[in-house]
């Protein structure tokens, strides 16, 4: 049945999605994937993908990733290409590895478009004196500026956009006033203060994280952030779009697989979740590989706490023991 759900949803999502074999071939790619870099199935298939792959700028970084998929960790890098008519894109990608009888098999790549945040952000880290007015107004992701402490915190919220005081539910002044991680549980915490070195080394990262709202409600985002100087203070803008968790409903059956796309989205470990948790790395590995089919409630409350989401998101209550 999971395969079945799996073969549908693989089809049909508006997700772009790439399956590769243990030795790294094409195993197969979905239209949304064909869509998304203009190449068709058989053009893919007729070289290794590895040969495909040394189109991209990155492309030692993302292989470096998928080896480390083939391993048993959740992976999660960005990488630019050029499209097959010749405009270039971003990718932020996500491989988890497929299980088959506790062994990795292979790995499933899902790729997300990037280019347009990170086109966004540099409009207005690029030009800061003009773009007030269409920062306010900016109304496809909600926009926050915070201040740069150190390269392992974040500080107090320095701008927002109306959107993001819409989601959040303040007041722009009551944002002006607090602490970024005022916003954030304390899983999402760890997620964010893991990715700030990327900022001094990188000048960016994305990753997927929780917010708080005034009234302690959660919800999941995708965060694309980028290091910058406004008037030589260091900052970061982080562009945040609410994830719609119906969009991971497929995945229910197959504990395992939502808790490896969870991971790379986060960028958590299999040892930095147990020790996150509290579980025993056994535990861990064993539930993320579909050893583990029907866990006890406390085993997905604690991963869920660990990483700032609702246990909803890991499994339905129908598939772990009271």
């Amino acid at each position: 049945m999971n395969e079945q759900r799996f073969q549908l949803f693989f089809e049909n999502t508006s997700d772009a999605i790439v399956m590769l074999s243990s030795d790294g071939s094409l195993m197969k790619a979905n239209l949304a994937f064909e869509r998304l870099v203009g190449y068709s199935k058989e053009e893919m298939g007729r070289e290794p993908f590895k040969t495909f792959f040394n189109q991209f700028d990155d492309s030692d970084s993302s292989l470096a990733n998928f080896k480390q998929a083939l391993q048993g960790e959740p992976q999660r890098g960005e990488i630019s290409l050029l499209h097959k008519d010749g405009h270039r894109i971003v990718l932020d990608m996500i491989a988890i590895p497929e299980y088959i009888n506790d062994k990795v098999t292979g790995i499933c790549i899902f790729c997300k478009n990037i280019t347009e945040p990170k086109h966004a952000a540099e409009i207005f880290i690029d030009d800061t004196k003009n773009s007030h007015a269409v920062f306010d107004g900016y109304d496809k992701y909600s926009l926050i500026v915070v201040e740069l402490m150190s390269d392992e915190e974040l500080g107090r919220i320095l701008n927002v956009n109306h959107l993001a005081c819409q989601v959040l539910m303040y007041t722009k002044e009551e944002l002006l006033a607090r602490n970024y991680y005022e916003l954030l549980p304390a899983g999402s915490k760890y997620v964010i203060t893991k990715q700030i070195p990327k900022l001094f080394n990188e000048g960016h990262f994305s990753t997927r994280i929780t917010y708080l709202d005034k009234y302690s409600n959660q919800f999941p985002v995708k965060i694309y952030a980028r290091f910058f100087k406004p008037n030589d203070r260091k900052a970061v803008l982080l562009l945040a779009e609410k994830i719609n968790v119906l969009d991971h409903a497929w995945m229910k059956d197959d504990i395992g697989k939502n808790l490896r796309i969870l991971m790379a989205e986060m960028d958590i470990s299999t040892t930095e979740l147990a020790q996150l948790s509290g579980l025993s790395l056994t535990t861990v590995s064993n539930l993320k590989n579909g050893k583990i089919t029907k866990p006890k409630m406390s085993t997905i409350q604690a991963i869920a706490d660990a990483l700032g989401i609702s246990p909803s998101e890991i499994c339905s209550e129908s598939d772990y023991e009271l």
